[in-house]
């Protein structure tokens, strides 16, 4: 998520005020500036506010969420899962949550985790195109092109400039045999561009 420049400049001024308050922030205090740092790209203080918001209050789902978040943002995806997964005890329809539990799954490799996890995303929001998109690339890597042609034609549908689900269209046709299908597929795609990007817990 990109800030304009007079924006960021407000969160960190705001963040700043913050930090001279330390401890006695209370926790929705504390979880306002574990969002400002990570929208400012500061995981390090995303990840202790959102500590101190959450042993403050065990039970404010927002607060492991966003610290899920900004431990995958670091790369820490076996921390971020844990995190994401309390997050989803506490609130199971939080889908900023599980959408981004989906992206550590695949970034760790747990294709059939990561499966299930953007089937509940999808459930919950079916017009999702990134879900499809990420659940469609999943069957290819599991072998199951038919189902990655189900999703991934609806990713396109709802999305038509996602190259990168029109490449990955055009291969789970190619996998299926169907030649024609697929060269009109891999022609609408061009430069890949990410749509997996995390989403930040709101």
């Amino acid at each position: 998520c990109l800030l304009s420049r007079g924006l960021g400049d407000v969160y960190k001024r705001q963040v700043q005020v913050m930090e001279t308050l330390g401890n006695d922030m209370s926790p929705e205090v504390q979880l306002w500036s574990a969002r400002a740092s990570l929208q400012m790209g500061d995981a390090q203080s995303a990840i202790r506010h959102s500590r101190l918001a959450h042993r403050s209050c065990p039970t404010l789902s927002a607060a492991h969420a966003t610290e899920g978040t900004a431990q995958a943002f670091l790369g820490n995806h076996p921390e971020a899962i844990g995190k994401l997964q309390e997050a989803l005890k506490l609130n199971a329809d939080f889908i900023d949550a599980r959408f981004n539990l989906a992206l550590s799954q695949l970034e760790s490799q747990q294709l059939t985790a990561a499966l299930g996890t953007l089937s509940l995303v999808i459930e919950q929001d079916p017009s999702m195109p990134a879900a499809r998109y990420l659940r469609g690339q999943c069957a290819l890597q599991l072998d199951d092109p038919e189902a990655a042609v189900v999703d991934l034609r609806l990713a396109v549908k709802a999305q038509e400039n996602n190259a990168n689900a029109w490449y990955a269209l055009g291969f789970a046709l190619e996998k299926l045999e169907k030649s024609l299908e697929s060269q009109e597929a891999y022609c609408r795609a061009s430069k890949p561009v990410s749509y997996t990007h995390l989403t930040l817990p709101t």
